[in-house]
């Protein structure tokens, strides 16, 4: 219906696009931000960084040129999928806040007057298990189906009944309150990154109906959350014990101060500057964590070292100690950069399964696997392939501070088996495998066509 129309075709291309000037961009701040990080080994580093990105390219690239089906998906499964995820969300949101706030509804004011203390108190539930631990267990059950309400409701909006789109939009304020209330600002940007690329998506494929001022009144908007998400982030910097945001310092186990009179901060004002600081430090320390580790090599970690939550539950089975092996914990061991409480980058938690040459093949893999979601969520009105497709833009905005997706367990869980869904439907439509649920929805496709 859409495939062959120009805006598609470009829209294709987009994201590769978006994300290789976004992750060049990182790596010419680590190079030139006001962080002097003491890189004993540069040309090693910058070449094995050119090396992944232009594997990633070329992964993204062969999924574009790759011959595919036209999948369907009748427009009654996608809104009974959309009203099941909506409905176990809304069911989730008091649990969720109770396990990681200790109350009922987020406590938004301890979070915004004293973020430090919210954190801290997070962090120390986290760790306390009981309950806590129980209800993050059962939302690790209902991941597959809870990552798809969010996106699949923005990026089918104008198809949406008022309910969903309220349901929508409660689910969301909902849990930014709940992240604000912890002193965390991951719920506030995965929102600020998510939403431009899925209304983008919906405008493309005619799912989301806008005029050009209700375009630009968005774009307008969403720049504006952009910059409150960041103000807030900085005011929690502030607020981190240890006030190294203001002292523009970083602390153990390098112990360096921001260059003051760096080109980018230096005729700033001390907030501002701030800001710049802090950004800058989340976004380019991994780098420094990866030349360390790239002379490295790590111990077998069977697959799963690459994840905290699948490699600290292989260690409760299996009673073995597996981290310390891998390569941010070597690095952690032997320079004493947490793994943490520090960034290390993407590339040391794949390497740690496949090596420093392997991981290029993991992320060539992904550029492929995350083009195909991509150009299925356009092209197909496929809730999972939307999921899948949200997954992979967290995952690529997280590449220069660790293996997001796979940290934790509600969305290492959510992500595997919706990709692993994805990839069956892809192989069920290919193959002459009978499903009743695909043959009613192919028959409906056909009914329409005609």
């Amino acid at each position: 219906m859409y495939s062959q129309s120009r805006p598609i075709r470009w829209s294709f291309w987009f994201p590769i696009i978006f994300f290789e000037i976004y992750l060049n961009g990182t790596v010419f701040l680590f190079a030139v931000g006001p962080w002097p990080w003491p890189v004993q080994n540069a040309p090693i580093l910058y070449a094995y960084l050119f090396a992944a990105h232009l594997f990633l390219f070329g992964g993204y690239a062969l999924g574009v040129v790759k011959k595919k089906p036209q999948l369907k998906v009748s427009d009654s499964q996608v809104s009974r999928t959309v009203g099941w995820a909506l409905t176990l969300s809304l069911l989730m949101l008091i649990p969720t806040s109770y396990a990681r706030s200790g109350s009922l509804l987020p406590n938004v004011i301890m979070g915004l007057t004293d973020p430090g203390a919210a954190y801290t108190d997070a962090v120390t539930r986290s760790a306390e298990g009981g309950l806590s631990v129980a209800i993050e267990y059962l939302r690790i059950l209902l991941s597959p189906i809870l990552a798809v309400a969010f996106p699949v409701t923005i990026a089918t909006w104008s198809e949406r009944s008022w309910r969903a789109r309220i349901a929508c939009i409660f689910v969301l304020l909902f849990t930014v309150c709940l992240y604000v209330a912890m002193g965390t600002n991951k719920a506030i940007f995965d929102s600020v990154f998510l939403l431009p690329w899925l209304i983008g998506m919906g405008l493309v494929t005619g799912r989301v109906v806008m005029s050009r001022k209700q375009i630009r009144a968005v774009a307008f908007a969403g720049l504006g959350l952009l910059v409150l998400a960041m103000i807030y982030f900085a005011y929690g910097q502030i607020h981190r014990a240890g006030n190294v945001a203001i002292s523009s310092a970083f602390g153990p186990p390098i112990y360096i101060f921001a260059d003051p009179s760096n080109w980018m901060t230096s005729a700033m004002p001390s907030f501002l500057r701030i800001m710049i600081e802090s950004i800058s430090r989340y976004l380019s320390q991994g780098y420094y964590a990866l030349s360390l580790a790239l002379p490295l090599h790590g111990d077998f970690s069977y697959g799963v070292g690459n994840s905290l939550f699948l490699g600290r539950n292989l260690e409760k089975v299996f009673g073995i100690d597996l981290f310390p092996g891998t390569l941010p914990g070597r690095i952690d061991t032997l320079y004493g950069w947490s793994m943490l409480s520090l960034w290390d980058s993407i590339y040391p938690w794949i390497a740690s399964d496949v090596g420093f040459v392997g991981s290029l093949v993991v992320i060539f893999i992904i550029g492929y696997l995350f083009s195909l979601s991509w150009i299925s969520a356009i092209r197909n009105n496929s809730p999972f392939s939307i999921a899948l497709a949200s997954y992979f833009i967290i995952m690529l905005f997280y590449f220069p501070a660790n293996n997001q997706i796979m940290q934790n367990g509600e969305s290492s869980i959510g992500f595997l088996i919706i990709a692993i869904v994805c990839a069956l439907r892809y192989h069920v439509e290919i193959k002459p495998i009978s499903f009743r649920w695909l043959k009613r929805d192919t028959d409906l496709s056909l009914k329409k066509s005609q």
